[in-house]
């Protein structure tokens, strides 16, 4: 067997970073995967293999980087078969630092299918994570009575210190 992919237009979209021309998004957050094919090249049937989406310093995915899900493909793949996935929404876990990041699928990830080819087993794309922090919070009025509308005001904060911006002369 030799398991390949290929993926969508728009690999990744950050779901909720409120840039979505950036590949950018926050601890705790998420991103959004385009959907992906898994194809087998290879001459045998490739039997039962799990993948992963991981997040990486670089952009060779293993499996020692920081795995974000895991799913199965219990039935394995023909030769010349091929598996359509749709869209995945996956969150950023809690604990990771900010910074700069590949995010991508490995797939066979526990090495099961012995493969012509172990080097096209990964995808990834880069992506910045940055930690957000509310800084305030205040509503109006400040002395409400009972069934008065309230506004809240929610300052939130975002700290990412790898990020330049252009500046104005």
């Amino acid at each position: 067997p030799d398991l390949v992919f290929s993926i969508g237009p728009s690999f990744v979209k950050p779901i909720n970073s409120g840039a979505e021309c950036f590949t950018f998004a926050y601890v705790g957050g998420k991103v959004l995967l385009d959907v992906w094919t898994a194809k087998n090249l290879g001459t045998t049937d490739s039997g039962v293999f799990n993948w992963g989406y991981y997040l990486s310093t670089d952009t060779t995915i293993t499996a020692a980087d920081i795995l974000i899900e895991q799913k199965a493909n219990p039935i394995g793949l023909n030769v010349g078969g091929s598996i359509n996935w749709g869209a995945k929404t996956l969150i950023i876990p809690e604990g990771v630092a900010e910074g700069d990041y590949y995010i991508g699928i490995l797939l066979d990830k526990d090495n099961e299918v012995a493969e012509s080819n172990e080097t096209n087993n990964i995808e990834t794309t880069e992506l910045s994570l940055s930690d957000l922090e509310i800084t305030g919070v205040s509503y109006s009025p400040s002395s409400p009575s009972f069934g008065e509308e309230v506004t809240w005001t929610v300052t939130v904060t975002v700290s990412y210190t790898h990020l330049t911006l252009p500046t104005s002369d």
